[in-house]
């Protein structure tokens, strides 16, 4: 990214001002097809909205893997068409869904939690799916790594803080975030950005 030396001195800036209770909570440890689901509903959405839309499938299902046979049709109506697109999110998330499962044969990733954080971290990298921001959050909720997942809010909150160059994506954001942010520093920021973002979102409609 052009100019990092100068963003990551604002990014350094803007981390300093973090509340305390956003440097004090407490890092979520989600099974992965858990932080998988979660994040398909969390992009661009509120996290209030995000646990409507689970609680409307965990009423249905009694596992992920009905989610992920589940057709989109019933999906849809589960959820509601209501809910902001609703068919990607359905779509990328079943897509995350399907890779770990053509890997493992099943959602346990025991054995990829006694591997090195390097390698975690590539293994996520290695689903190749469409989005981006699930694979971020599956590492930061369910690994505990150094990963912000970045969403269109969170990308223009960014760059109106300075923090990125205003053609950066949201991949090279989160590129970016991750090889300046330490892993004690990744989620608060993730809270920091929810909040700042969404809420701008959120007032703007």
């Amino acid at each position: 990214m052009k100019n990092a030396t100068k963003h990551a001195d604002t990014l350094k800036g803007l981390l300093k001002k973090l509340p305390k209770e956003l440097r004090a909570a407490e890092r979520p440890k989600l099974d992965a097809p858990e932080a998988i689901v979660r994040a398909g509903f969390m992009y661009d959405a509120t996290d209030a909205e995000a646990d409507v839309a689970l609680e409307l499938l965990r009423a249905e299902f009694t596992d992920w893997n009905e989610f992920r046979v589940a057709t989109e049709l019933e999906l849809q109506s589960m959820i509601g068409e209501e809910y902001p697109k609703v068919e990607e999110r359905i779509s990328l998330t079943r897509e995350v869904l399907q890779a770990i499962f053509d890997r493992e044969n099943s959602y346990k990733l025991d054995r990829i939690r006694e591997l090195k954080k390097a390698e975690q971290r590539q293994y996520i990298a290695d689903l190749n799916s469409s989005s981006a921001f699930i694979e971020a959050y599956l590492a930061l909720a369910s690994f505990d790594l150094a990963v912000v997942p970045i969403d269109e809010a969170s990308l223009k909150f960014l760059v109106d803080e300075e923090v990125i160059e205003p053609e950066t994506t949201a991949h090279e954001a989160m590129t970016f975030l991750e090889s300046h942010l330490k892993v004690d520093d990744a989620y608060p920021f993730f809270l920091h950005l929810r909040e700042q973002a969404i809420g701008t979102k959120r007032r703007k409609r």
